[in-house]
């Protein structure tokens, strides 16, 4: 039996994922339900609801881009926003109403070049590819994010 890219896909998160945990820095002071969703500042520009996010280094949200290494990886994806604030989550369930019916469920997704969730994985060279999740339910736009640490810069 050969392996497929399911298998693929389990071997590389048993192998290089980390605990989202362990990306936090010391002094994380942001609020939100758990350890699942943090609020912070917004670094600069705006973000909208669904856009791939990372915490900068003054602990504001900056959005990830994947053709941009100073922005990856990414922490996980805007649920809420607020003047000045955005709320991600970090790892569970979600459903993101502006992608219903834009992708299959089973579809596994990825940081896109905008910062938006995408299905197609990049394949232009000084590109980032970094897993965010998968689709559970593509016509209701829900998934499950669960990011992944590890990234590979195309050549």
């Amino acid at each position: 039996m050969g392996l497929n890219t399911r298998h693929l896909h389990l071997w590389y998160q048993i192998l290089d994922k980390r605990k989202i945990e362990d990306r936090l820095p010391d002094t994380v002071s942001g609020t939100g339900g758990g350890d699942r969703d943090l609020t912070y500042p917004v670094a600069s520009g705006s973000l909208n609801i669904g856009d791939c996010s990372y915490l900068t280094s003054g602990q504001q949200w900056g959005l990830s881009k994947r053709n941009d290494g100073t922005t990856m990886p990414s922490w996980g994806v805007v649920i809420t926003t607020a003047t000045g604030t955005a709320t991600v989550r970090l790892e569970g369930l979600v459903t993101l109403g502006d992608y219903a019916g834009s992708f299959t469920t089973g579809d596994l997704v990825y940081v896109n070049i905008d910062g938006r969730l995408t299905d197609n994985y990049p394949t232009e060279a000084d590109q980032y590819l970094q897993r965010m999740g998968f689709v559970y339910d593509g016509p209701g736009g829900k998934f499950e994010i669960d990011p992944d640490d590890t990234m590979v810069l195309l050549s």
